[in-house]
């Protein structure tokens, strides 16, 4: 049954995200979409993925980030910069924690780490970030 609930949940995020890239392109900006995975450090050590639709409008980028797997974090809205293959953002969700995500950026692979100081945890997160190149690019 819980197998189940988290294939529903999946399927139900993918709808969504695809609905928000149809209904989010940006009229002055640049689409930037991602998706990966990410993991805790922490002695409990969850993991599950991540998703983002961005708009970008030279270094600077906002959107939203979807997060599976957490069980204080779902998503929200996200802002933050990419420049060159610097990518670093956060968000606030769930009870005022700040999430920072920071990373480098390969072509249109990504990889990097998280944080959030008021749960005194982070991990590694990685995955793919398109659109961010090309001529908007530092």
């Amino acid at each position: 049954m819980h197998m189940m609930r988290e294939v529903q949940n999946a399927l139900v995020l993918a709808a969504g995200c695809l609905l928000l890239l149809i209904m989010s392109t940006p009229a002055g900006g640049e689409l930037v979409t991602g998706n990966g995975e990410w993991e805790s450090r922490s002695s409990t050590a969850i993991r599950g993925t991540w998703t983002v639709a961005l708009e970008r409008s030279g270094s600077d980028v906002k959107g939203t980030v979807t997060l599976t797997g957490s069980p204080l974090f779902s998503g929200a809205e996200v802002s933050g910069t990419i420049e060159g293959d610097q990518v670093m953002f956060g968000t606030v969700v769930d009870r005022e924690n700040q999430l920072t995500f920071s990373g480098t950026l390969t072509e249109e692979r990504i990889t990097g780490e998280w944080q959030c100081d008021t749960i005194g945890d982070g991990g590694p997160w990685s995955g793919t970030l398109r659109g961010a190149g090309g001529p908007n690019s530092d």
